[in-house]
């Protein structure tokens, strides 16, 4: 039994790294220096899109890093779509500045709605401002002050879609800051190191570009699952699209503070991505012969988690059956193979989450010795996936977060801005 135990998780292990073998190849490219683009030529006119519901808290803070932006002001719009509120998120946002429209509809509850809505508004009555391409936000975002003129650089080097650096918000305790270095994990040594190789990323949620003639051509935004971004993703790659990354180009982005609330979140990103396989497996499997990026995006779209945790769940059981009832083994031996195996993945998080602290170090806003004691942590958050792949299995429902209120003076320091003031066109 212990044998049989141990080939079938040499095989789950093997498929796994067969299917995420870039994964391995990006760990070192990671390492290298980050993929930059020439200074651009042309400054061009973008739209800021901000879909919100119930943000009345975070919005006005989003909206003034936009507006003290180091890019020409006058190429910037901000659109706002304040969608199914029940509180001021509308009235905030127009004093702030933007440009604000209310959507109500009751049996179409969601950002890609949303999105759609919106872009579908731009596309007729804001046609005769001939916007270059479209910037996404969450209302809870902060951006960098010269977040806008590094995108435009890779916008002018040809880009059509492009993600950016997601750095946490609110590093403040071990579920925000978890959460938070898994984004800059997957922007260190998984979209740093795609970029390094001029290969397709993904997008993922927020803090990014898509240039206005893929939105005329597709007539909006018809993407409607759980995680319409990764829907965004595999759609574009198939039909021949890259997705560019532009490391350069920092925002800020608020995470989940309550074990609840982190769960919730994840178990609608493991949904989405359960619609996601439905929907692009095959066509996916089918696009490999042709495109690198079919292959490569196949470790996003299987619903690996799931079968890691539930062979992780059933192989300890059974050791702990066998050795209770001394079958081939021991209790002593049965608990000495699940610690072992405790340990093991434990340490391979922390280690990840140690390399990411260290090369993401100056993004992270925080005291050293908050930096390095969430990695420790790290592996704990990290298990509240667990839970979260079994609750994606019924039925989600998006729910809303509470926010963390940081402005960008705040995070990024009044020095900082202060200068940057100095350089503005």
């Amino acid at each position: 039994m212990v044998d049989i135990i141990f080939y079938i998780s040499i095989a789950i292990s093997a498929a796994i790294v067969l299917v995420g073998f870039p994964h391995i190849i990006y760990m070192f490219i990671g390492l290298l220096s980050p993929k930059k683009y020439p200074n651009a030529k042309t400054n061009y006119k973008y739209a800021c899109i901000i879909c919100a519901r119930n943000e009345e808290g975070v919005i006005a803070q989003l909206i003034d890093s936009i507006k003290k932006q180091d890019y020409p002001s006058e190429l910037i719009d901000i659109f706002v779509v304040a969608d199914n509120c029940d509180d001021d998120t509308a009235k905030v946002a127009q004093e702030a500045g933007a440009i604000v429209f209310e959507r109500s509809n009751p049996y179409q509850r969601g950002k890609c709605y949303a999105l759609d809505f919106i872009l579908k508004i731009i596309n007729t009555q804001y046609e005769d401002k001939n916007y270059k391409g479209y910037f996404y936000f969450d209302a809870d975002n902060l951006l960098a002050r010269n977040y806008i003129t590094e995108m435009n650089k890779a916008v002018d080097a040809g880009e059509m879609i492009i993600n950016s650096h997601r750095a946490p918000k609110n590093y403040d305790n071990w579920l925000s800051a978890g959460t938070g270095l898994m984004f800059l994990q997957q922007c260190r040594f998984v979209h740093h190191a795609r970029a390094k190789i001029n290969t397709s990323t993904y997008i993922a949620g927020t803090g990014f570009y898509t240039d206005a003639e893929i939105i005329k051509k597709q007539g909006g935004w018809p993407y409607t699952s759980m995680t319409e971004d990764i829907e965004f993703s595999h759609a574009k790659v198939l039909e021949g699209y890259k997705i560019a990354y532009c490391e350069s180009a920092v925002f800020y982005d608020d995470q989940a503070m309550t074990i609840k609330d982190t769960i919730n979140q994840r178990a609608r990103w493991v949904k989405g991505g359960y619609q996601c396989c439905a929907k692009f497996l095959f066509k996916h499997l089918k696009n490999m012969r042709n495109s690198f990026s079919s292959y490569d995006l196949l470790f996003l779209l299987l619903p690996i988690p799931i079968i890691s945790f539930s062979w992780a769940i059933i192989s300890t059981l059974a050791f702990l059956i066998m050795g209770i009832f001394g079958w081939s083994i021991t209790i002593s031996q049965a608990l000495w193979i699940i610690g072992i195996q405790f340990v093991g993945v434990y340490a391979a998080a922390w280690l990840m989450a140690l390399a990411v602290t260290i090369f993401e170090w100056k993004h992270i806003k925080a005291s050293a010795l908050r930096k390095i004691l969430y990695t420790f942590t790290f592996p704990a958050n990290m298990m509240l996936f667990l839970p979260a792949v079994y609750v994606a299995l019924g039925n989600v429902k998006w729910r809303s977060i509470k926010r963390t209120q940081k402005s960008i003076t705040e995070l990024e320091g009044q020095k900082d801005i202060i200068e940057l003031e100095k350089v503005k066109p």
